[in-house]
């Protein structure tokens, strides 16, 4: 393969993943794209709760749209959410959630450069269910979030790629709660060497701190892995990595500081199936992921999503996700997994409706008992064609 056929290769990997709908662009456009749904649920423990489980129907409605300017080398978009939640037997747990994300794309002849910038409030019972698992707790959680990513055709068969983030997390009114705000800084190094047209060698350098808001925890982290992404055939593709992380902890106390120093492994595994009607995804993850409960997780996360087109109408799906979190807390150490099975009926090109069974299950090591979630939804969502 020639050396403007690699170029030509990688330039099309590289370009940007958001064009939505499969347009075909020619010069550059505004668009919008409207979104949004009505959803009514009743479930047995909203809470996860062990001892007082609250059963409760509800009504989750959210407001979405996205726009933008795009062109050939640059997308500019907008992002705004709205989700507003009532629960009609759990009053204290009605909220409006709000997100809005502003998103920089710009790609060249050999390199793609990204920017995000994202601002959320959201409630602890959605944003603490796979971390902390404190979904209790009632507060509200506040995060800003910038994550920028560059992209480097830099020989025939080689792309370097430069990664960075930063969050900040505050939670309102959680002074009598575990609940700690926290800040999370992340930058990272990668290699892809295309070792033959179905077959791409992988190595990752990473770094993170996480420091808790009254500095007692400061952890600093360097992860390194290698792996490979293959396309073992036209519809099976695999990605596979993994290697090993070194911690230095900081822990600050009224009897003074200590230091510590931990080694663990990391994995990234994920595989993908392609039938004429369906799609399988499967994923294995071990990583270190921030928490609002006080400390670092080592996170063990376990994922599958089934697609089955029944017709040109109907589908159905199955989502499972399995965690295991493991921290210096008490309130760390957790299992938790969430199976879901949907139908989905498409009424036109806009309108889908679905119907939903969503069963949870979480328990502490802390706890002799498990809490466990049914729960039944029935949604109603509009997603608009994008309008120029």
């Amino acid at each position: 393969m020639s050396s403007r056929e690699h170029a030509h290769r990688y330039r099309l990997l590289l370009a940007p993943a958001v064009l939505a709908g499969g347009m075909a662009l020619a010069g550059e456009q505004w668009y919008l794209e409207p979104a949004g749904s009505l959803q009514l649920l009743y479930d047995d423990n909203i809470g996860l709760s062990v001892n007082d489980p609250v059963s409760t129907p509800a009504l989750v409605g959210t407001l979405q749209a996205k726009g933008g300017r795009r062109s050939r080398v640059l997308d500019l978009g907008l992002e705004g959410k709205v989700i507003r939640r009532q629960f009609f037997e759990d009053e204290k747990r009605n909220t409006t959630d709000l997100a809005l994300k502003a998103s920089l794309v710009r790609t060249g002849r050999l390199d793609q450069l990204g920017l995000d910038m994202t601002i959320d409030r959201y409630s602890t019972l959605t944003s603490e269910l796979t971390t902390s698992g404190l979904v209790n707790a009632g507060k509200r959680r506040v995060r800003r979030q910038i994550d920028g990513s560059w992209r480097h055709l830099f020989a025939p068969r080689w792309i370097a790629g430069l990664s960075a983030g930063w969050q900040d997390v505050h939670y309102q009114d959680a002074d009598l709660t575990p609940l700690t705000d926290y800040r999370y800084t992340t930058a990272g190094l990668d290699l892809e060497f295309s070792y033959d047209p179905r077959t791409r060698l992988l190595g990752q350098l990473t770094f993170s701190r996480y420091r808790n808001d009254s500095g007692s925890v400061v952890t600093d982290t360097t992860g390194v892995l290698a792996g490979v992404a293959r396309d073992v055939s036209p519809t099976w593709n695999l990605r596979a990595l993994a290697g090993a992380r070194r911690s230095k902890n900081r822990l600050r106390s009224i009897f003074g500081t200590s230091r510590t120093t931990e080694t663990g492994y990391l994995v990234d595994l994920s595989s993908s199936w392609r039938f004429p009607a369906a799609e399988l995804v499967l994923g294995l993850n071990r990583s270190l992921s921030p928490s609002g409960g006080g400390d670092l997780l080592d996170t063990q996360r376990v994922t599958v999503e089934w697609s089955q087109r029944l017709d040109k109408r109907w589908r159905w799906e199955l989502k499972g996700e399995g965690y295991r979190n493991e921290g210096g807390s008490a309130t760390a150490n957790r299992t938790f997994v969430r199976i879901t099975p949907s139908l989905h009926y498409r009424l036109d090109r806009e309108w889908t409706a679905t119907a939903a069974y969503r069963y949870r299950r979480q328990k502490y090591d802390s706890s002799a008992e498990a809490a466990s979630s049914n729960a039944l939804l029935f949604t109603f969502a509009y997603r608009g064609l994008s309008k120029k």
